[in-house]
């Protein structure tokens, strides 16, 4: 049996899905490793110059502008998005992850055709809105950028996955 045209579209709108969460997860991690770094940096400055200082009192104002900067770092960090997209990416996700294991869930009977084409429109719908609301509360004062190393990467995960447990959908 070929599949109907709204069969597709939720088929398409599935995958688009699971690409979605591929791509957050990727952003995520970006963050978290930006975040990470910047605070390693600032506290291997601020305690590696104040331990120098002592010891090599000719480089006082070397070692003085070293920490200056890392205070600088600090407080610029916490205007930087990273430490707000890493908490917003984690809930966002948390909240589609379920909205896709609901309409994988509810692919079979989409694809066997144990369903009518309304009842199909219906429940793409419902899981569109839903998706939706859930995007809607995060990221209201920042976006993600678009990374083309995130949109590869969540390419080749969404196409794994779905070879790995569709084969031939």
């Amino acid at each position: 049996m070929s599949k109907s045209l709204i069969q597709e579209r939720y088929w398409y709108s599935l995958t688009d899905k699971k690409f979605a969460l591929h791509y957050i997860e990727a952003h995520f991690a970006k963050s978290t490793q930006i975040n990470r770094i910047i605070k390693i940096i600032m506290a291997v400055a601020s305690c590696s110059s104040i331990a120098a200082w002592t010891i090599w009192k000719q480089l006082a104002f070397l070692w003085g502008v070293i920490i200056a900067v890392s205070q600088v770092v600090g407080v610029v960090n916490e205007y930087l998005p990273y430490q707000k997209r890493i908490e917003e990416i984690s809930n966002l996700k948390s909240e589609w992850s379920l909205i896709f294991l609901s309409m994988e869930k509810d692919w079979l009977k989409v694809s066997k055709g144990d369903m009518t084409e309304e009842e199909i429109n219906d429940l793409l719908f419902q899981y569109e809105k839903e998706w939706n609301e859930a995007d809607d509360k995060y990221f209201q004062e920042d976006a993600l950028p678009f990374k083309q190393k995130c949109y590869d990467y969540a390419e080749d995960k969404m196409m794994l996955y779905f070879k790995r447990y569709y084969e031939g959908e």
